[in-house]
């Protein structure tokens, strides 16, 4: 590892995660590091934990606890710093090598080379949906064996019955001729309505009257009518039909006369007549 005071195989110190630190963050690139990076780190937040509990059990409140717990927390969070810097390189590099590149990563970490294979997959799926390409897999399908074939039995013939006769319709009203029909009087014929007679008319309805006309109340400010006054006390900002005004106590300002009035008749202005 870059910046590392001991070999491989050794434990690391919180000076070795500082200085990986500082190398990981100067470079776009990936710096070489020992197989065991992570295991490493994890080893090293575990001693000083070990050593924070014992600081503590000792004496909670002494400048060991604190020096010994604030090493720890460094630990961590550089470790954590490493880790967060060397994914999104290698997450850039997956995402080159997918488009032609040829950036060697047989000496990553076992952690960060699965990690590379998990990222480059992801990315090549992304490439196949923008090429329209879909994963077509040929199912394995084996010949089914027919079943022997049976012979053909002969078909059996029922005998079709015979349709019954027909008995002899008894004779009906409607088998009379009509001039052999009786002749039945339905009584005086009865006047049909006659419909083209006009129907009544209907009664007039009384004359809709017309809704009353209320008239909007005139606008206080449509005369235009203005009016000079002197602030004698203090206003707080407001805003006017044309302009915001912000007066203090001794101005002479000219406004619309319905401001006027309200500022005269509260007392915080006087009116000044030429």
């Amino acid at each position: 590892m870059a910046g590392a005071g001991q070999g491989e195989t050794g434990d690391l110190g919180i000076e070795d995660v500082s200085s990986c630190l500082r190398s990981e963050s100067g470079t776009k690139s990936l710096t070489p590091v020992r197989r065991d990076l992570y295991q490493a780190m994890v080893r090293l937040i575990a001693r000083y934990d070990k050593e924070c509990e014992k600081a503590l059990s000792d004496d909670p409140l002494s400048i060991i606890s604190e020096g010994v717990r604030l090493r720890r927390n460094k630990a961590a969070s550089e470790s954590r710093r490493i880790a967060e810097i060397r994914m999104g390189k290698i997450c850039s590099i997956a995402i080159r090598n997918s488009m032609g590149a040829k950036v060697p990563v047989e000496s990553l970490p076992q952690e960060e080379k699965e990690f590379y294979d998990g990222v480059y997959a992801a990315v090549m799926g992304i490439w196949n949906v923008m090429d329209r390409k879909k994963k077509v897999t040929i199912p394995d399908i084996a010949p089914e064996s027919e079943p022997p074939s049976k012979p053909a039995e002969p078909a059996v013939t029922e005998p079709v019955p015979e349709p019954p006769k027909a008995e002899p319709r008894a004779k009906s009203q409607d088998d009379v001729p009509l001039s052999e029909m009786p002749f039945i009087d339905d009584g005086p014929e009865t006047e049909e309505p006659d419909f083209d007679e006009p129907f009544d008319q209907p009664a007039a309805l009384p004359p809709e009257e017309e809704p009353e006309t209320v008239e909007a109340p005139a606008d206080p400010f449509a005369d235009g009518s203005m009016s000079v006054i002197r602030i004698t006390g203090q206003v707080p900002p407001f805003a006017g039909p044309d302009r915001d005004y912000v007066l203090r106590k001794g101005d002479v300002v000219k406004m619309p006369t319905p401001m006027a009035d309200i500022l005269v008749n509260g007392s915080l202005a006087v009116r000044i007549r030429f």
